[in-house]
């Protein structure tokens, strides 16, 4: 069950970051079927809904910037909702497990495929599908939970480190904020 859940959050941010499937990629059969055994509706909307809180998060930052004031908690609520929402629309669930097979296939071999494809068809197995998505969707709160009171000391950290590790960057970052943003549209 540790496995499963350390193996999914892995996995997921691998995804988010590897790009789309190619055209005719085809993986082997018992990978698919693992894929949707293991990547379940239940554990695609939690991984989304941490994708959105993470994604929300590098988007309040730059809001914030933008309109000079923290954001209401009912609008931070409101946009993690909205970074869930679109990432759903953009990536569909079926790509993402066209993916998923994708590692699952290059990190085990066939008979451990089939072995996982088997425990996860076995009671004990489904339970532990069942306790992964719990904890997968509660991942995005038990984070929020742990760095809520943290927040200004990672702030004030972050922008030290920035600070000392990366000086050109960073005055570039304060060239930018003295830019007007640009329209909403344009026409």
């Amino acid at each position: 069950m540790i496995f499963r859940w350390s193996l999914l959050v892995a996995m997921g941010f691998a995804l988010l970051l590897s790009g789309t499937p190619a055209r005719g990629q085809s993986e082997p059969a018992v990978a698919r079927e693992l894929a949707r055994l293991v990547f379940t509706s239940a554990t695609f909307d939690g991984s989304l809904a941490l994708a959105g809180e993470l994604g929300s998060q590098v988007m309040r930052v730059n809001v914030e910037n933008r309109v000079g004031r923290q954001l209401t908690e009912h609008e931070a609520s409101r946009l993690d909702g909205l970074s869930a929402r679109l990432t759903r629309e953009i990536i569909p669930q079926h790509e993402w497990e066209t993916l998923f097979a994708g590692q699952l296939a290059r990190r085990f071999s066939a008979d451990e495929m089939q072995a996982l494809v088997a425990f996860y068809r076995t009671p004990l197995g489904a339970k532990a599908r069942q306790v992964s998505d719990i904890l997968v969707g509660d991942a995005a709160m038990i984070a929020n939970r742990l760095m809520k009171p943290r927040e200004g000391e990672f702030h004030q950290r972050f922008a030290a480190a920035l600070e000392r590790e990366l000086p050109a960057l960073t005055h570039e970052i304060r060239q930018w904020r003295r830019v007007p943003a640009p329209p909403a549209t344009t026409f």
